[in-house]
């Protein structure tokens, strides 16, 4: 199993390539004289709390933000690595879900010195194990601790 931080250095390895940066990006290679505008990383909360106990079936809201520097930047991504005892639920303002991996996108022009808010969606899955840990990682880890319900719908 991949850990979160590798997937992270693959996916930034593609994005390069393609004139993406990872941790908030622009879309499209700045030429070289331009000030380059870049999406970085702020802030990663969950409600509830992190480190608290969670009910299967239960709703976990994670939030994300990012801020534009350098410049206009056309586009900001934000990715979100998940738990396999998580089920999506949905994500704004959009962007795409490939288990473990949520990517939030933010599309622009977006001025320098923008912050920008996102947040993804997720339930307990049903079927998650009394006392398991959940994980997601963007930048940094959340943790909460799974206590199972006897009936639980998703």
């Amino acid at each position: 199993m991949l850990k979160p931080k590798s997937v992270l250095r693959r996916m930034a390895a593609v994005a390069a390539l393609s004139g993406i940066l990872m941790a908030g990006a622009i879309v499209g290679a700045p030429s070289a004289s331009a000030q380059v505008p870049e999406c970085v990383t702020g802030g990663f909360t969950a409600d509830p709390a992190p480190g608290s106990k969670v009910k299967s079936g239960k709703i976990i809201v994670y939030t994300v933000t990012v801020g534009v520097i350098g410049g206009e930047a056309a586009g900001c991504l934000r990715d979100i690595v998940t738990s396999p005892l998580l089920e999506f639920v949905s994500m704004e303002p959009e962007g795409t879900f490939f288990p473990p991996m949520a990517s939030i996108l933010w599309t622009g022009p977006f001025q320098l010195g923008t912050v920008l808010q996102g947040s993804l969606t997720m339930q307990v899955r049903c079927d998650a194990p009394d006392g398991a840990v959940i994980e997601a990682f963007s930048g940094s880890t959340i943790q909460h601790v799974v206590k199972a319900k006897k009936h639980c719908t998703s």
